[in-house]
């Protein structure tokens, strides 16, 4: 056995990742994270960890590509840097589980304020912003997932568990801690599959098709839906949403998402950094998921210049089986008589005016059915409209000005240059997070607590490359 002394200071050296960390948390207001804290000095009561300690250890440890609380609370005996936040001390994990997800506004405060750090530096410009989604597996096995009748079957067996629970009450209070729990295991498992259920009616209810594949959802978190993955895999999973200031490549915003499509994500997005930093970015980039009408008018009247790929196409006559050379744009329009001539020369009539999302206007223009039917070449110009009301339609949309600036904008050689900035900005965080920060499957259940764990990786990931811009500390 040998006895030597201990300095604790001495246990990682100056400019350690930790002590920037707790440098910089020495900055920030952390009041909020004080409020359910019931003991006071002078009074009776437990001593509780100091929350600049607990956010601390947290920081630190996704920084290290920890994310399991039990895994800390086995490390603060070995690991030199958490010795020496803790001072030679043990966290318990279930005080370390609990605080990460206890305190959602504080932890988007947190966020905020380090965001004004980085602003007041002139880090974060919001010069250019791009938006983009990553899948985080959620903490679920793909077993637990049931349609409605199973799920209605396991809660009526929960519900008459409780009851019995309930029965049986006089004798658990004699067992003590243990009946406790069992309790409260058994109403948080009734309030699991009422979520469930709940999950699968509102999906059941937003079917296009009513013979699509009946939903499902699972029981131990409703909220995760299955999503394609990085590694071309379908799992119960999250949509990460992430806004990236292209100076510095710093996430300006994140939210947790359980809609795989990332269609109408750019908005609230862009109202978030409104939010959070006063302005609208000056020029925001994103991918052809989020370049529908309703993203591009939405960005032009908050005064953000998008930049996308356009992906909407109105190539549904192709499905038709109707001829190339009958394509919509071979019909000229006749502006005097308002009506589209065909290449066979006949006329069509406008017959409805349609408005679509996103300020598009749809002139529909029809033939008489019987001159269509008489026409030659009716089975390569309109195959499968027979029997129908009317002959040949043709669509027109008239674009709202904002529409068509931006189609012009694009066809420019400088906003083609300026997208293809789009791919280094916006992945690098997404594959710093994953590979630094091991973040690939979360820990928690629920969306609530699944956008606490969002914040706490990107909140750590800010700081690191603050630190390395700043060169307070390697990354």
């Amino acid at each position: 056995m040998v006895l030597e002394p201990l300095d604790i200071e001495q246990l990682i050296p100056e400019g350690h990742a930790a002590r920037s960390i707790w440098e910089i948390l020495g900055r920030l207001d952390l009041s909020r994270c004080l409020g359910p804290i019931k003991s006071v000095e002078g009074h009776a009561g437990r001593n509780v960890w100091e929350p600049r300690l607990l956010i601390a250890m947290w920081i630190y440890a996704y920084s290290r590509g920890m994310s399991s609380a039990r895994e800390i609370e086995r490390q603060c005996a070995y690991e030199p840097a958490l010795r020496w936040l803790t001072g030679l001390k043990v966290v318990n994990h279930h005080t370390l589980s609990d605080f990460r997800v206890e305190h959602g506004e504080a932890l988007q405060n947190l966020f905020v304020q380090v965001l004004g750090i980085l602003t007041m530096e002139k880090l974060v410009t919001l010069e250019r912003v791009t938006v983009d989604g990553t899948k985080v597996r959620a903490a679920v096995n793909k077993k637990t997932f049931s349609r409605a009748h199973k799920i209605r079957e396991h809660l009526k067996l929960a519900r008459q568990h409780v009851e019995e629970l309930q029965r049986e009450e006089a004798e658990q209070e004699k067992r003590g801690r243990q009946a406790a729990a069992r309790k409260r295991a058994a109403r948080q498992r009734v309030e699991r599959l009422e979520e469930a259920l709940a999950e699968v009616e509102r999906l059941q209810a937003g079917k296009k098709w009513e013979r699509a594949k009946p939903c499902q959802a699972s029981t131990s978190d409703p909220d995760a839906q299955f999503m394609r993955t990085s590694d071309h895999g379908l799992a119960p999973a999250y949509n990460v949403q992430l806004a990236t200031d292209a100076r510095h490549k710093l996430i300006v915003d994140v939210e947790l998402s359980k809609q795989p499509s990332d269609s109408f994500h750019l908005l609230p997005a862009l109202d978030r950094i409104k939010q959070r930093l006063g302005v609208f970015p000056q020029q925001a980039v994103a991918d052809g998921d989020y370049t529908k009408r309703e993203a591009v008018v939405g960005a032009a009247g908050r005064g953000v210049d998008y930049y996308g790929s356009w992906t909407e196409t109105s190539e549904e006559w192709m499905a038709h089986g109707i001829d190339p050379a009958y394509h919509p744009s071979a019909f000229r329009y006749d502006q005097q008589r308002n009506q589209m001539i065909c290449p066979e020369g006949r006329r069509l009539g406008l017959r409805t005016i349609q408005a679509r999302a996103g300020g598009l206007e749809v002139y529909v223009y029809t033939a008489e059915r019987e001159a269509c039917q008489r026409c030659r070449k009716r089975p390569f110009c309109t195959p499968q409209n027979a029997m129908a009301q009317h002959g040949r339609a043709v669509s027109v949309g008239l674009e709202p000005e904002a529409i068509q600036r931006y189609h012009e904008k694009m066809a420019t050689e400088a906003a083609k240059a300026i997208y293809k900035q789009r791919a280094p900005v916006a992945e690098f965080p997404n594959a710093w997070l994953k590979d630094k920060l091991k973040w690939v499957r979360l820990r928690c259940r629920g969306l609530f607590k699944a956008k606490a764990e969002a914040l706490w990786a990107c909140l750590t990931y800010n700081l690191q490359r603050y630190f390395k811009l700043t060169q307070l500390a390697p990354a």
